[in-house]
């Protein structure tokens, strides 16, 4: 890969810089204009010139949705976070999910997966966090949510796809009313966005 773009209106400088000046890759950077980011899916089938492409998770509803080819294993995950150039076609992929599932076993070898798994939110990253979760071999899953009605929404769907996850969808100020019977929390609030719920997170002491 020579020529890589981070296509999304919050621009994570860390990781170009951790990329180009500390691992010092041959990369051509790409950066894009605001008019091409306000239209991520056109940009998208015009951009002949880079070899992969970094995408802002805002962009995940319309890519599935839209025409463009998507692996099995991306519309599983319901999470799209790059594309990547193969025999002249751009291929979105999810390598999120892969990242998080190995970082948990490398750190946790031993998780109890007939436990609880805890997953916090109702956007695409609770949606990829609980696929993680299944994917490790957790079949009981609790959503711990601020917005129970859009995390039912993705619970419902992902149960299309999983018919053996028992998945429970809970208010946030619910958390410290279940018994701590959980082996594997995933946080996808930020500490802004999840006030209530990180202040409870100590009582799953696990």
């Amino acid at each position: 890969m020579k020529r890589v773009g981070e296509l999304s209106f919050t621009v994570y400088e860390p990781r170009r810089k951790f990329w180009l000046d500390i691992l010092k890759l041959p990369l051509d950077w790409k950066v894009f204009s605001e008019e091409e980011l306000n239209d991520p899916l056109d940009t998208l089938k015009r951009d002949q010139s880079s070899d992969g492409l970094l995408l802002s998770p805002l962009f995940t509803e319309n890519i599935l949705s839209s025409e463009m080819k998507v692996p099995a294993e991306v519309i599983e995950s319901g999470f799209v976070d790059s594309t990547v150039r193969s025999q002249g076609k751009l291929w979105v992929r999810c390598f999120l999910k892969e990242a998080i599932r190995q970082s948990i076993l490398h750190k946790s070898p031993s998780l109890d997966t007939h436990a609880i798994a805890y997953v916090t939110g109702s956007d695409e990253m609770t949606r990829l966090a609980i696929v993680v979760a299944a994917h490790i071999g957790f079949r009981r899953i609790v959503v711990v949510t601020q917005t129970p009605e859009k995390a039912t929404a993705r619970v419902q769907q992902l149960q299309r796809l999983f018919f053996d996850l028992e998945i429970k969808v809970i208010k946030d100020f619910e958390l410290t009313l279940q018994p701590n019977n959980g082996s594997l929390l995933i946080n996808t609030y930020t500490p802004e966005d999840g006030e209530v719920v990180f202040a409870d997170l100590t009582y799953l002491n696990f």
